[in-house]
Parts: C-alpha cells; sequence; structure tokens
C-alpha cells in the first residue's frame, strides 16, 4: 500500500513537470523577455502548486495551474504584440489597431496547431472600408506547401493570382490577390516552423498591404521566436 501511495505522489510530480515543460514550449516566448518580478512570481506558484500535488490536492494544485497558464498566454500576448504595427505606425497605413489576440494554452491538447498570435486591423476611412487580419501559427499544415512553392516558383507561373513575394527586401513569401473580390493574402515562413498569415479584405490597392508588412518588426520577430 505504501509503495502504491508512493508511486502516486512520483506519478503526479512527473506529470506536473510535464505539464510546466509544455506550457512554457507552448508559450513560445524567450525567457528573457519576461519581466523578472512576474517570473518570480510564475516560479513561487509553481512552488506552490508541486506542494498541493505531493499533499494530492489536486484540485487546488489544478487552480493554480490554470492561473499560471492565464498568465503565461498574456505574456505571450505582450511579447509578439510589440512586433506589429500601432499607434502611429498602424494609422500612417490607413489603420486603427482594433484587438490582439492570445490563444489558450492548453500543453494537453493532442492538437500540435500553436496559434502563437492573432491580431485584426481595421481601416480609419469610412469610404473605403477595410481590415487586416494576422495569424501567426506554428505547426501549420500549410508551411511545407509554401516552402515548395518559395523553393519551385515555376509550380504557379501559370495562375495569375499568386506569385512571390518579397518583404523588406528579406523574407520572400507567397502572396495571393483577388482584385474583384478584394482580397489579399500573404504568407511568410519564419524560422522555418511558424507560418505568419496577413490578410487583407476590402482592399482596393495592394501597396497597402505591402505597406502594413513594412511595418511589421520581423527582424526581432524572428529572434523572438530562436
Amino acid at each position: 500500500m505504501v509503495n502504491k501511495i508512493q508511486y502516486q505522489k512520483s506519478s503526479s510530480i512527473k506529470l506536473f513537470i510535464g505539464l510546466i515543460i509544455s506550457a512554457f514550449i507552448a508559450i513560445g516566448v524567450n525567457a528573457q523577455t519576461v519581466d523578472k518580478t512576474r517570473q518570480l512570481d510564475l516560479l513561487v506558484r509553481l512552488d506552490h502548486a508541486k506542494s498541493m500535488i505531493q499533499s494530492e490536492d489536486y484540485t487546488e494544485s489544478q487552480r493554480i495551474l490554470h492561473g499560471v497558464l492565464t498568465q503565461l498566454r498574456d505574456e505571450r500576448k505582450a511579447v509578439f504584440s510589440q512586433f506589429f504595427p500601432k499607434g502611429n505606425a498602424a494609422s500612417a497605413t490607413g489603420l486603427d489597431d482594433v484587438s490582439h489576440h492570445a490563444h489558450s494554452l492548453d500543453p494537453l491538447s493532442d492538437d500540435s496547431l500553436d496559434i502563437l498570435f492573432s491580431a485584426q486591423y481595421s481601416d480609419t476611412n469610412n469610404d473605403h472600408q477595410y481590415s487586416v487580419d494576422i495569424n501567426m501559427v506554428r505547426n501549420d499544415p500549410e508551411i511545407d506547401e509554401i516552402a515548395m512553392v518559395i523553393q519551385k516558383p515555376s509550380l504557379i507561373e501559370t495562375l495569375d493570382t499568386v506569385a512571390i513575394v518579397k518583404i523588406q527586401d528579406r523574407y520572400t513569401g507567397v502572396e495571393e490577390y483577388y482584385s474583384e473580390e478584394k482580397y489579399h493574402e500573404i504568407n511568410l515562413i519564419l524560422e522555418e516552423k511558424v507560418l505568419l498569415n496577413i490578410v487583407a479584405n476590402g482592399i482596393v490597392d495592394r501597396q497597402h498591404l505591402l505597406k502594413f508588412c513594412d511595418q511589421i518588426q520581423l527582424d526581432d520577430l524572428v529572434r523572438e521566436l530562436n
């Protein structure tokens, strides 16, 4: 009986460690970017959760871990949002910063698709309403397909609506533009594992989206993903 109890405690601690490792992997944020005070707070709360697991108070440990994951989600949102246009930079492209989103972190999920960050911008000109949506996704199945198109541009030579595009003279992506539908999409692959999907709806001039892309701090974003 004693051995069984010890085994259960050992298994619980292993589960706890797995949860935390998964949580920090899931956040996708460089630890150096997180304020040291908040980092210490996270560690204290994790230590408390460990104590609750050791005392077999799984309900309380789950509550603590849920709070930690919520904070990690907020940290991730704050870190990634700084690399995208806001304030005057967004206004310069004719857009208002509407909302940023950081999707929930679920380290126990079997879904390998991880939406790191998403945001939506809308226009400031009521005469030409349009919006720009950003989604940054890790392990997206489309990454391989887009990478193949970038490596072999001949695959899209016969397509009038798809082309290879260069952003900030350094990053190569795939662009789709449908003038009648006023739909414009650009996909970039960052660090071979993250898809940056940028979609404009209601856009009249494709230069608007290209100008928006120039405002993204791509070099800093890539360094953060390393």
